[in-house]
């Protein structure tokens, strides 16, 4: 690897090369919406807006036993501008990020608990609907640079609070109070942090606060999906590491760039677009080997270059790392499935599910997938049909659902299917889709473009 280069940020087309190669034509809206249904379901946090409505055997009873349980609503942003969305929301999220890497709390994942974002709670029923105990929610404000913050842990089954408390800060002072926050849930549901344990970035805060505030609107711009944003979230993610070349945070996401530029067919050199997303990931997890978010990643990368060992290697390190975090279960769970591991990529799915029950639809689509090509029509069937609840448009649950009928010896049926998948979008092709689907044994690709030729698809 050249990080030495990498560490200017723009001093060669090696670093920047979205801002040396010709642009590529667009390839067809078919190649991105599948990358987005086969690895978006962890790296793509946002997802629509919808009744929280858990799959069997998400309760935490169910699934998890004695565990103690929790979510973190978002916090509201109180400041009037909606462009402040950016802080009230990473604030959740590395709350979230912290509680999760503690193995004896149950943490519902930051998916589902954005579903609720804006939206007006009774914590009783959330508390069912999830499956948890205990409640966290709050609020941020912000003013001619200084920060107020209030916080407060409530027991979803009797209605108590806990603990709450105020915060009346300078914003520089942000990173202390998520440290206490967390610290203070902790300590208020009786658990304590155990030697080897962590409840924050092992790098520690970043040096910089424009650093942090850099991060988090880059995480913004990150969650649209669109090739523009995608931009510019990696412009501000490469000032906020020049601001702090030690930022591990920073590394991560502008991998995570690249890779979307693979996902989503925008890099006209993907090999090249790998690479970078590689080196940057790799430069992240120097700075914190502990993260399992960053082994996840590296899982992901390694997958999408077929280089199938080193991506479950740094999968199930991901998911023992942080077995409270989804992302690790669903590079797993990949990883698994475009091996040819079918059954045990169930498993991996399964886990994500009891942490996420409100996933995005493109988990949906790789659990059917799964069943599918195991021969399970009947599962599968049932995977493909909760996407379309998610998104009755879904691009994917049709091609899913051709690929079934299709197997299942239902010609009529797949044809149909296969309009529905031309009526969304007219661009989808064969080739593409051959090209950008890494399974390891070709005949399993060569099963399921078969199934589609025969649902008259081309």
């Amino acid at each position: 690897m050249h990080f030495e280069a990498a560490e200017k940020l723009g001093a060669s087309c090696e670093v920047n090369p979205v801002r040396c190669l010709t642009a590529r034509r667009w390839k067809v809206l078919a190649v991105a919406a599948f990358l987005v249904a086969i690895g978006l379901a962890v790296l793509l946090y946002g997802i629509a807006s919808r009744e929280v409505v858990p799959p069997e055997g998400s309760r935490v009873s169910e699934a998890t036993g004695q565990e103690k349980s929790i979510a973190v609503l978002p916090f509201n942003n109180l400041s009037g501008d909606p462009e402040q969305d950016f802080l009230s929301d990473g604030l959740t999220e590395d709350i979230i990020t912290a509680l999760s890497a503690i193995p004896r709390l149950f943490v519902v994942a930051r998916n589902t608990s954005f579903t609720l974002k804006g939206k007006s709670v009774n914590v009783k029923s959330v508390g069912q609907g999830l499956g948890v105990r205990y409640i966290l929610e709050g609020s941020v404000q912000t003013e001619a640079g200084r920060v107020r913050i209030t916080a407060q842990l409530i027991d979803a089954v009797t209605g108590n609070h806990l603990w709450a408390e105020r915060y009346d800060r300078e914003l520089k002072d942000i990173f202390a109070l998520q440290d206490d926050i967390t610290l203070n849930i902790l300590q208020s549901l009786q658990l304590t942090i155990l030697e080897g344990e962590r409840h924050g970035p092992a790098a520690g805060p970043p040096k910089s606060l424009d650093a942090y505030l850099k991060l988090l609107k880059a995480k913004a711009y990150f969650m649209s999906s669109k090739r523009a944003d995608n931009e510019k979230a990696r412009q501000l993610l490469e000032e906020a590491v020049l601001l702090d070349p030690e930022y591990p945070s920073g590394y991560a996401l502008l991998a995570r760039t690249y890779l979307r530029e693979v996902w989503l067919a925008w890099s006209s050199d993907s090999a090249n677009a790998l690479r970078m997303a590689l080196e940057f990931a790799e430069k992240a997890l120097s700075l914190d080997p502990n993260d399992g978010s960053n082994h996840a990643l590296i899982s992901q990368i390694y997958l999408f270059q077929e280089i199938y060992d080193k991506a479950l290697i740094e999968a199930e390190r991901a998911v023992s790392l942080s077995p409270g975090s989804v992302e690790g279960y669903i590079s797993l769970g990949m990883t698994r499935c475009f091996s040819g591991q079918f059954a045990e990529a169930l498993l991996a799915y399964k886990d994500a599910l009891r942490l996420d029950p409100a996933p995005p639809g493109g988990l949906y689509y790789q659990i059917g997938n799964s069943y599918l090509m195991m021969g399970n029509f009947e599962e599968a069937g049932k995977a493909y049909r909760k996407l379309l609840a998610v998104n009755p448009n879904s691009l994917w649950a049709y091609v899913g659902m051709a690929s079934l009928y299709s197997m299942s010896g239902l010609t009529k049926e797949a044809i149909e299917a296969g309009k529905k998948v031309i009526e969304i979008n007219p661009y989808f092709s064969l080739k593409n889709l051959e090209e950008i689907s890494p399974y390891r044994n070709p005949g399993h690709k060569e099963r399921l473009l078969d199934a589609l030729r025969k649902a008259g698809l081309k």
